[in-house]
């Protein structure tokens, strides 16, 4: 059994890919692929924690599901969740898990500007209620070698796949994903859904919600006003077509750093991989 683990990376579509398996997991068991999350949840975070340190790790169980796949006979068992690029994960205690079965791992590389912008906008929406502005802060990592450094050192294949719809089928990440997985997506449900929760506001509204945040609204009127934000963008796209977060120089600063790591990255890509997207212009 060949078992393929998609670790996001963050910002990457991960949560509207996971939704799209966990619709048709019963569906993708029929085709081999064995993609069985915990139960009420549509990722495998709760199997990854089991490779924290503490009371919950447990890896011997772990591999105990894995038998159970194989067992059945399914040729490929897939898990999605970003906390494999999460510390402390236990990277040594995983490969011992999966010991003996043939490993794949598959990560989306975004531009690391929208990278930025897009974990800027999820902070601002999230339970802390960011306050500092975008350029007051130091950002995520833009380079992804925190997140990817273990995978890339590590004994099995890496690939990475553009989060760039220019390079996918049909503009489709569910396509795409399936084209590695060597599924035909006839018969399966491959409309585009996006929880509220992950959507990203349009940069003016997004802003709209930090001044919310500075002056302390919580609570119901906080979940209230993110919805009607969320509503006015959607209704009113036309009100924002040329709203940034960052300037173009900005941009192409953020890419610059990108480029200076890229020479790493090279070996993963998949083939015709365009990392035009990822570098100044």
């Amino acid at each position: 059994m060949k078992l393929v683990i998609h670790i996001g990376i963050h910002k990457t579509g991960t949560s509207a890919l996971q939704g799209f398996l966990h619709t048709n997991r019963e569906r993708l068991r029929d085709r081999g692929i064995w993609y069985e999350p915990p139960e009420g949840h549509k990722n495998h975070t709760l199997r990854v924690f089991e490779f924290r340190p503490g009371e919950t790790y447990s890896p011997d169980a772990f591999r105990a599901r894995l038998n159970v796949a194989a067992d059945e006979g399914c040729p490929v068992y897939l898990m999605s969740s970003e906390v494999f690029v999460q510390r402390p994960f236990d990277i040594e205690a995983f490969a011992h898990s999966i010991d003996g079965f043939e490993t794949e791992v598959i990560a989306y590389l975004r531009a690391p500007d929208d990278f930025v912008v897009s974990a800027y906008n999820q902070t601002v929406r999230g339970k802390n209620a960011r306050t500092i502005p975008l350029r007051d802060k130091i950002g995520p990592d833009p380079t992804y070698r925190r997140q990817l450094s273990n995978w890339m050192r590590s004994q099995w294949e890496l690939t990475l796949a553009p989060y760039d719809r220019k390079q996918w089928p049909n503009g489709s990440i569910f396509l795409d994903f399936l084209s590695m997985l060597h599924v035909l997506p006839d018969g399966l449900d491959i409309e585009p859904r996006q929880d509220d929760e992950n959507r990203s506001l349009p940069a003016p509204l997004i802003e709209v919600l930090r001044a919310a945040n500075i002056v302390g609204i919580a609570g119901e009127q906080r979940v209230s006003l993110i919805r009607e934000l969320r509503e006015l963008g959607r209704s009113r796209p036309d009100l924002y077509p040329e709203a940034e977060l960052l300037t173009a120089a900005e941009r192409r600063a953020y890419r610059a750093i990108f480029a200076e790591h890229v020479e790493a990255y090279r070996p993963f890509y998949r083939p015709g991989f365009d990392e035009t997207f990822l570098l100044p212009s």
